[in-house]
């Protein structure tokens, strides 16, 4: 039996908000905290707290990550799907 998340399961999760999954502000000082130090990424505490899906709270903080090299990066406010 497979146990793995289904795609339309992937595909509503990812389409959701933090706000989803009962974020507070305490969850998103830890959560900018661990995305500083792992990922190398500044993310606001509002943007985690915001209605933001999260696809496209990952695609900030991947483009804001120092790991990613400048020629990858996009401006996150012209990426498809986000609000500028």
């Amino acid at each position: 039996m497979h146990m793995g998340v289904s795609s339309l399961t992937f595909s509503i999760l990812v389409n959701c908000s933090n706000r989803h999954f009962a974020v507070d502000s305490l969850i998103a000082v830890e959560i900018r905290n661990w995305v500083l130090k792992e990922l190398k990424s500044d993310v606001s505490v509002l943007d985690i707290l915001s209605a933001l899906p999260i696809h496209t709270l990952a695609l900030k903080i991947s483009t804001g990550s120092k790991f990613l090299p400048l020629k990858l990066r996009v401006d996150v406010s012209e990426a498809p799907g986000t609000a500028a």
